[in-house]
């Protein structure tokens, strides 16, 4: 059942050339056996057009991939070997989409090569962002001081409303300290007043003489006295203690929020949040955001594009009757059981 063409000119004059070593790896990027096309000239030009397609893609996924990565890690070496690793990822799932799709399938290969298209149209999208974010570095940069900085703002907004309770708390205390020591003070100085007026006449009794009722009136003054005293030392002291917990609290939250701003960092999703920004500030960027994105699309979907609008090869045809012998063998292998 094998397609025996091999002593045509063409292929003869193929077999005398041999693949050098970069079409063949270009054939391989293409999901295709070097050594299964290498009769067949055309063939080669068009499968290594296609490898040619599908590693530019994988070059674009490392350095995309490596940029992008260069901000979560910010260390050069191990953003290199993830977009490395990313980009041999992108190259082996479109080696994957194109080798699972046959010319000669007939009209059910659009039915194979729209979800292939829709997933190369995935991978394009991913690759092409972190390229915008190089583009738009200089926006990006600006608008990401100002997320930034209103990052910064909120957070410090935060730490003050947490500890805001805590110095709340301690002014009341202090407040109503003060308030107590006032009503304590007007209270010893009209005792005071009062006694001085026993004893100068102008009181009650209206006698020029420290009699009993100034007596009383001392004493009621003395023991407000020391009842003051005794409170003022006492609050006094609580103040002390209160003034020194609210240095306490202002040290910690400022050592909170230097610790944060320290490990503030303008990672990945800074950066997109600020490319959101400068689309949205800009509208005439979005046409350059767009490009991109479609340059990607295209460069992404073009092998599969190819590949669809491509008529049927030699390629096709050898696939087509190994596995029509495999299925003969199969049959004639159960029809004899």
């Amino acid at each position: 059942m094998t397609d025996n063409k091999s002593n045509s000119p063409e292929e003869k004059e193929n077999k005398e050339k041999p693949i050098s070593g970069i079409e063949r790896f270009l054939i391989w990027c293409a999901g295709i056996p070097p050594e299964a096309i290498k009769p067949y000239k055309m063939e080669r030009l068009r499968f290594s057009a296609s490898g040619l397609l599908v590693l530019l893609t994988a070059i674009f996924a490392v350095l995309s991939g490596s940029y992008a990565l260069h901000f979560v890690f910010n260390e050069v070496y191990p953003a290199i070997a993830i977009g490395i690793i990313w980009g041999l990822f992108i190259l082996t799932i479109d080696r994957l989409l194109l080798m699972g799709l046959y010319r000669y399938k007939g009209r059910h290969l659009w039915k194979q090569g729209l979800p292939r298209l829709a997933l190369a149209a995935v991978i394009a999208i991913t690759v092409a962002k972190p390229m915008e974010l190089k583009l738009f570095a200089a926006e990006i940069e600006t608008e990401s001081a100002v997320l930034k900085r209103e990052v910064i703002k909120e957070r410090t907004a935060d730490i003050d409303s947490a500890y805001a309770k805590y110095e709340n708390r301690i002014d009341s205390i202090l407040v109503a300290g003060d308030t107590e020591l006032k009503r304590l003070e007007s209270l010893r100085n009209e005792l005071r007043e009062e006694a001085r007026r026993e004893a100068d006449g102008t009181g009650g009794s209206g006698k020029v003489s420290p009699g009993p009722i100034y007596r009383i009136k001392k004493q009621q003054a003395d023991e407000a006295q020391s009842e003051l005293e005794a409170f003022r030392s006492d609050f006094e002291s609580t103040k002390d203690s209160l003034n020194s917990y609210r240095v306490a609290l202002q040290n910690q939250k400022q050592s909170e929020l230097e610790d944060y701003l320290s490990n503030f960092q303008s990672g990945l999703i800074l950066k997109f949040q600020a490319l959101e920004a400068v689309l949205k500030r800009y509208p005439e960027q979005k046409l350059v955001h767009y490009f991109i994105i479609l340059l990607f699309l295209v460069i992404e979907t073009a092998p599969l594009t190819m590949k669809l609008l491509m008529p049927t090869g030699p390629w096709e045809h050898l696939i087509r009757n190994e596995e029509e012998e495999i299925i003969e063998k199969i049959n004639l292998r159960y029809s004899t059981a």
